[in-house]
């Protein structure tokens, strides 16, 4: 696969490291499980397609995109996004509808404004207009959105059409799936809320450190093979569950350029990059070592109580 494919831009969206995701996911698995779907950046560049597939997202606009474009309806919703013209009435507009919960919206409709919103937003998040202020940029924007998305609907409609797509709680499929040998969970997960900045709920549904933590203790012991991504700092929280004393690896797959409203994850870091790491319940294949460093960076309980200790006396 020589190129991502991309729909849509997200916070924290993985479709830059799917390369070395797909490495780091190729061991043997029959169902391949995706409860933080989000904008759908490893869905859509996987390496095989011979697993079942199972999707989730809890956000029920990101939901509607994805279950639309799986659907025969797919260039009709292409259609109807291409139409909208960029404006910050039609923002706003459409802004409003999501908070309502998309009131009286069917599904096309919810997929229709989430789409826009998405792509026309401040790095995908919703919340503020793109150029707003600049309007000689809004046409420009608009055929680079467009481009793209007619350039990879095809593929991602072959993609998405052969998967389950589910709109619930992460944590229902986490339960349903944790224990079936044969299943691979990949999760990336909303950030660590003491690494998020500012803006604690980037995503549109709240995952707290309560929630987290849930997860975590869901995942810990589980007989699925396991791949949870994020960042490393703060309290080190999923180092605190998944760490060398409880059978996991954590490897370092690659430096991303941190999303807005991102702390970095190493204090007093100047710097617009953090690293991106995985927490695996397997050894990665060696095959990885072609896309990243598969130096296992696991902790034990001796090197968190340090790291703490550390960080009471800083």
């Amino acid at each position: 696969m020589s190129e991502n494919i991309v729909l849509m831009q997200w916070a924290g969206g993985k479709s830059r490291l799917a390369p070395q995701l797909r490495e780091a996911l190729n061991v043997e698995h029959k169902i391949m499980v995706e409860p933080f779907l989000g904008a759908g950046g490893l869905l859509l560049n996987r390496s095989t397609w011979d697993a079942d597939q199972v999707v989730n997202d809890l956000d029920n606009g990101i939901y509607s995109i994805w279950k639309t474009i799986g659907s025969s309806r797919y260039m009709e919703f292409v259609e109807k996004v291409s139409k909208f013209p960029i404006s910050p009435e039609k923002f706003d507009s459409f802004k409003e509808k999501k908070k309502s919960g998309f009131r009286g919206c069917n599904l096309m409709e919810r997929a229709v404004y989430t789409y826009y919103l998405v792509v026309y937003s401040f790095n995908g998040r919703m919340q503020s207009m793109s150029f707003r202020n600049k309007p000689g940029e809004w046409k420009g924007l608009k055929e680079k959105r467009m481009l793209r998305l007619f350039k990879n609907i095809h593929i991602a409609h072959s993609h998405v059409s052969q998967a389950r797509i589910l709109n619930t709680d992460a944590r229902v499929v986490i339960a349903a799936y944790k224990d079936n040998p044969d299943a691979l969970i990949y999760i990336d997960s909303p950030y660590v809320y003491e690494l998020m900045g500012k803006k604690k709920n980037l995503y549109g549904e709240e995952f707290t450190t309560e929630d987290q933590i849930q997860m975590l203790e869901m995942l810990k012991n589980a007989r699925a093979k396991i791949c949870i991504s994020g960042y490393r700092g703060g309290s080190l929280l999923y180092d605190r569950y998944l760490n060398k004393d409880t059978g996991w690896h954590t490897y370092m797959i690659g430096e991303v350029t941190r999303s807005a409203g991102m702390y970095s994850a190493t204090k007093g870091d100047s710097h617009n990059k953090v690293r991106e790491f995985i927490w695996t319940n397997y050894d990665v294949p060696q095959s990885a070592s072609n896309f990243f460093n598969i130096y296992d960076f696991a902790l034990d309980w001796d090197d968190i109580g340090c790291y703490m200790e550390q960080r009471k006396m800083a």
